[in-house]
C-alpha cells in the first residue's frame, strides 16, 4: 500500500465517520425536540 493509498483511505474513512456522526446528532436532536 502506497502513501497515497493510505491518505485516500484515511480521507474516505474520515468522511464516512463524519456523515455517520452527523446523522446520529440529527437523530438525537429530533428525539429531544419531540420530547419537549
Amino acid at each position: 500500500m502506497s502513501a497515497v493509498d493510505t491518505q485516500v483511505a484515511a480521507a474516505s474513512a474520515k468522511r464516512a465517520g463524519r456523515s455517520l456522526w452527523g446523522d446520529a446528532v440529527h437523530r438525537i436532536g429530533r428525539d429531544k425536540l419531540a420530547m419537549v
